[in-house]
């Protein structure tokens, strides 16, 4: 063979060689980037957001024989015990947005914004108090001071569940008022499944995209309360345990239909 035949077949062999990893490069980037959804919350932070996935916690016979004899996978999600009451204390200020005095509800009262006060200057890293302190601001009408320590918990979050309302059409309803939803945070130790620490988020508000953001820790999650907005009938998507392998997870968008009295307005 001549030199310029080998030259030749060697460009050749060359060119090939980049074709197929330009190839698999771009194939592994799609199967990396799947699941990615684009959020205005995942624009502004530079972070990024993918759709939640389901998981099971419960183990078969021979996983349990490998997990030493338990029943559930166990997550390395823990609280120290100071954290954990912090939180639980946290749960119960949130749960006064069920009780009302007069057509007011407790949350909303001058006592909630003092014992959050309280909780943060013993954990200032809590973001689940911060959370909770921009609701009662925003109830308040300090919607500045609302916004700071919204942002402030989305930030310091371990994880960020997303939660999009839109109608049967696709369209995203903005400004949609969410009483509660609530985030189950399981964890699971020496095979024992502890599904006590459920955080409850009051005074929700649908973004201009329809979404709704829950800082919350890492871990495995099942929703629970999901309450339905006035003069809506809503259909919540089916989940068992689900995770986010990424900080902003994004559930499966939410349908809302206005009622006969709603759309007649």
């Amino acid at each position: 063979m001549s030199t310029k035949n080998r030259f030749k077949r060697t460009r050749l062999l060359a060119v090939g060689l980049l074709l197929i990893l330009v190839v698999t490069t771009l194939g592994l980037h799609i199967l990396r980037h799947r699941n990615d959804v684009s959020t205005e919350l995942s624009r502004r932070y530079d972070d990024r957001a993918t759709r939640v996935e389901s998981v099971d916690l419960a183990l078969d016979g021979v996983s349990r024989l490998i997990h030493g004899g338990g029943n559930w996978r166990n997550l390395p999600f823990q609280l120290e015990p100071g954290e954990e009451a912090a939180a639980n204390q946290c749960v119960a200020v949130a749960k006064r947005i069920r009780q009302r005095v007069n057509g007011v509800t407790e949350f909303s009262r001058e006592p909630t914004r003092t014992e959050l006060e309280e909780v943060l200057a013993g954990h200032p890293d809590l973001f689940y108090a911060k959370f909770l302190l921009g609701a009662w601001c925003r109830m308040n009408g300090h919607d500045e001071e609302a916004d700071r320590l919204h942002d402030a918990a989305l930030r310091e979050a371990p994880r960020i569940i997303a939660l999009q309302y839109v109608t049967a059409d696709g369209l995203p309803v903005r400004g949609l008022a969410i009483q509660t939803l609530a985030l189950e945070c399981n964890r699971v130790q020496n095979g024992s499944l502890d599904p006590s620490l459920e955080l409850l988020y009051p005074h929700l508000t649908t973004d201009s995209e329809g979404y709704v953001y829950l800082p919350v820790y890492e871990t495995v999650y099942r929703t629970d309360e999901m309450a339905h907005p006035a003069g809506y009938d809503v259909a919540y998507p089916s989940l068992g345990w689900f995770e986010s392998r990424t900080r902003i997870g994004v559930l499966p968008p939410v349908i809302v239909t206005p009622t006969a009295d709603q759309a007649m307005l």
